[in-house]
């Protein structure tokens, strides 16, 4: 029986079970959300072991590269340790290409980050300026 360790504490894995639902079900705290690999929410990094490649669906390769992998897709057979996201991984700087009202007190910002970025329908990003944070989708 594969087993994942996170803060300390080692969860087992029932047969066909994923990472993120032994988490969950042992009383991890551990973000997620969609469940299927779309949001991304539950992204953690493995520190030890090694995750099937389906885990690493639609991550950018510095993400990949750091070892990050979506739990959420991860039934293995191998014994594996995680911790959180490595969450400067996860940021970019992006300019102001475009402002357009569309009524009054709505507008469209338009960004062109530094890094592509590849989105699917449904996913968002958290834009962040001075501290303050807002979900914006694509």
């Amino acid at each position: 029986m594969a087993t994942v360790t996170h803060a300390g504490t080692i969860y087992a894995l029932r047969e066909g079970e994923s990472a993120l639902d032994a988490l969950l079900r042992g009383g991890a705290n551990v973000d997620f959300s969609c469940r299927k690999g779309s949001c991304q929410s539950c992204m953690l990094r493995v520190t030890s072991g090694e995750v099937p490649e389906r885990t690493l669906r639609g991550l950018r390769p510095s993400l990949v590269e750091s070892g990050h992998f979506l739990p959420c897709l991860c039934t293995h057979e191998g014994d594996i340790e995680v911790e959180g996201p490595d969450r400067s991984k996860m940021v970019c700087e992006a300019i102001v290409a475009d402002v357009t009202t569309l009524a009054p007190g709505v507008a469209r910002v338009q960004l062109e980050p530094e890094i592509q970025l590849d989105c699917a329908p449904g996913q968002f990003l958290n834009i962040v300026r001075d501290g303050v944070a807002r979900a914006a989708t694509r």
